[in-house]
């Protein structure tokens, strides 16, 4: 299973956010995503710096809702939710090779977003979250939709290294979390964590 760190400014603890990648993108973290809510040029200041500084690892970067500032800073991709841009648009912005990965939370959702195009997928909450507010959905459509699209799928919401026992039988490929590496001041020991767990799921 891949780990896929998302990362914002209300991790950084006066840490500077690229040192923050560097640091999680060392140890070998697949996916790295900048979800950032305040106005375009910040992003775009802080996707540039990520981007510079993760350019010796194979981390895959990601941005939350804007194609425009994925093209600008050329990001490996973007991540998208049910009421962001369509797909279509996100990759007419981006073109053929970069990254769409889209939030679902139903079946019908997943197929439709895979139809369309879409790179990879994250369902969720499955469990409660203090990060981000969010219905919390059942592991039953999480094991549902992994039986019915052929791309990537990833579970968001509320993970902790102690609850991925619970989703590690449902053969997904890979998991989302921010607060529960990001909110220590030791992260590379809680990284280190995940992947040892990780890696000894089939």
């Amino acid at each position: 299973m891949l780990l896929y760190i998302i990362l914002g400014e209300e991790w950084l603890k006066g840490r500077k956010i690229e040192q923050i990648a560097v640091r999680v993108a060392s140890l070998g973290v697949s996916m790295i995503q900048l979800r950032e809510s305040k106005e375009a040029r910040k992003i775009i200041k802080d996707a540039r710096k990520i981007n510079t500084a993760l350019c010796h690892y194979n981390t895959t970067f990601i941005i939350n809702n804007r194609p425009d500032i994925t093209f600008e800073v050329n990001a490996d991709g973007v991540h998208i939710g049910q009421d962001d841009v369509s797909i279509y648009t996100a990759r007419k912005i981006l073109g053929p090779q970069k990254l769409v990965g889209v939030s679902v939370h139903s079946v019908e959702e997943a197929i439709r977003a895979e139809n369309e195009g879409a790179n990879y997928l994250s369902f969720g909450s499955i469990f409660p979250s203090k990060t981000k507010k969010s219905q919390i959905r059942s592991l039953s459509i999480l094991r549902d939709i992994k039986k019915s699209v052929k791309i990537p799928l990833f579970a968001i919401g509320g993970i902790t290294l102690e609850k991925i026992e619970q989703i590690s039988k449902l053969h997904i490929d890979g998991i989302c979390v921010s607060r529960d590496i990001l909110d220590r001041d030791n992260i590379e020991e809680r990284v280190k964590c995940y992947k040892d767990i990780l890696n000894l799921i089939d």
